[in-house]
């Protein structure tokens, strides 16, 4: 008959292994340190740095030393928290670079981390890659700007002007504007271009070009009043000059005898 393994025996056997199976991926498997670079000051981008930086690392609680590795050389070591390390990347050859750490717990393992794959480059060759990433920036928003002027201008065809003053109007989606030069209210359209303070807009009344934010109902109120006030006031003015006019039409023809 077969004896069955007493159960504080398995217990003891699971416990060893388990310390035995952490062992073996604190030494050797999974990292068992998380590692990662961030830039003080200087450039960085697409896998290139120049300039401060500083590695950082993350682990157990029971974590006491961190040793900082370049290309398998000590290039320093932290040995209280947080587990940083600061460095130039001038104090080293421009090229490519792999870093790691090395962590040492109080209860004696030893965990490895990721690594992390870069190239240094020359103050020179960063300035020129810098260069290149500002006129690339300029080229793509200058590009942007074309296409935004095209596409009002292209929706502004055909756009009718607004509504005689005084007369109820819907400034739909987007909002209603006021124009910065004739000062009339008008409905932005929605697939106009926003242009971070405002949508690019051309007026439908005096046909300027201007980046206008959308108003509140009070603004647009006291707009659509202003240009009833003016449409009035011109109206009377021009019923006035015509009534001159015939006056005076009335008068010269007293004198005419044809």
């Amino acid at each position: 008959m077969r004896r069955s393994l007493p159960f504080s025996r398995l217990l003891v056997l699971l416990a060893l292994f388990g310390c035995l199976l952490s062992t073996v991926k604190a030494q050797g498997g999974a990292p068992g340190l998380v590692l990662g670079m961030s830039r003080d000051f200087g450039y960085g981008g697409f896998g290139e740095v120049q300039g401060a930086m500083r590695l950082k690392v993350s682990g157990p609680s029971d974590l006491q030393r961190v040793v900082f590795l370049l290309d398998d050389e000590v290039m320093g070591e932290a040995t209280v928290a947080p587990w940083q390390l600061a460095f130039h990347t001038d104090s080293f050859a421009p090229g490519k670079h792999s870093m790691t750490a090395v962590g040492y717990t109080s209860g004696g393992l030893t965990l490895q981390s990721n690594e992390i794959s870069t190239r240094f480059l020359s103050a020179t060759e960063a300035g020129g890659a810098t260069s290149r990433l500002v006129v690339s920036l300029l080229g793509g928003i200058g590009a942007l700007m074309l296409l935004s002027f095209g596409l009002t201008t292209f929706l502004s065809r055909g756009r009718k002007a607004a509504t005689a003053p005084g007369s109820p109007r819907s400034y739909g989606l987007a909002g209603g504007a006021i124009c910065p030069g004739c000062h009339r209210p008008y409905a932005r359209h929605y697939l106009a271009p926003n242009m971070i303070l405002g949508k690019l807009e051309r007026c439908p009344h005096c046909g300027k070009w201007a980046v206008v934010a959308a108003r509140s109902p009070a603004e647009l109120a006291a707009a659509e009043a202003a240009e009833l006030a003016q449409a009035n006031s011109q109206n009377a003015l021009d019923a006035a000059e015509g009534a001159d006019r015939m006056a005076q039409d009335l008068e010269d023809s007293r004198f005419d005898h044809r």
